[in-house]
């Protein structure tokens, strides 16, 4: 067989493009010929395959695998681990923390006096209203504000109630 045939075949077996009678070539070819030393490498390939169809199943090979399937499978118990935390050597973790808490807290935190810890008095001076049409036009924000707060619940409560409606009517009927 020629290099360039054998590249040809070679290359359409790879491809999954080869029928019976060219395997059987490549085959014969590399189990018993002489095989050019640019393709020795494929030659355990198919002495592989050759000896591979050789091998036989045993007689009772069926028997022996349903068996093996139909067996429970035995899975090691695990036991569960269990941690031991033991009543002290948490309560000193407990105090280990609290202690160092502690100390930020006295160290970090600033120093207050009473005078700096009392608030200042709110200046309500700069809220009040100083003549009536400021008062006018306060008012009148607030209660349109107020007004329009009340239709949207009542738009609200209107849906609602048309909801409830429709239920009752299904209800009853």
């Amino acid at each position: 067989m020629n290099n360039s045939k054998l590249e040809q075949l070679l290359d359409k077996y790879f491809a999954g493009e080869t029928s019976l009678q060219e395997e059987k070539q490549l085959k014969s070819y590399f189990s018993y010929g002489d095989v050019h030393p640019d393709f020795k490498e494929y030659a355990p390939l198919f002495r592989f395959f050759e000896d591979a169809g050789d091998e036989q199943l045993p007689e009772n090979f069926d028997e022996k695998l349903m068996a093996r399937i139909n067996s429970p499978i035995e899975m090691p118990q695990r036991t569960a681990k269990r941690f031991n935390l033991n009543i002290k050597y948490l309560s000193r973790i407990a105090a280990a923390l609290l202690f160092i808490l502690a100390a930020y807290y006295f160290y970090e935190a600033p120093q207050k006096t009473g005078k700096e810890l009392a608030s200042k008095p709110i200046d309500w001076s700069k809220y009040e209203v100083k003549t009536a049409e400021e008062a006018y036009s306060a008012t009148l924000m607030a209660l349109t504000k107020t007004s329009y707060e009340m239709n949207v619940g009542a738009g609200t409560v209107a849906k609602e109630m048309n909801k409830t409606r429709i239920h009752w009517k299904q209800i009853l009927k």
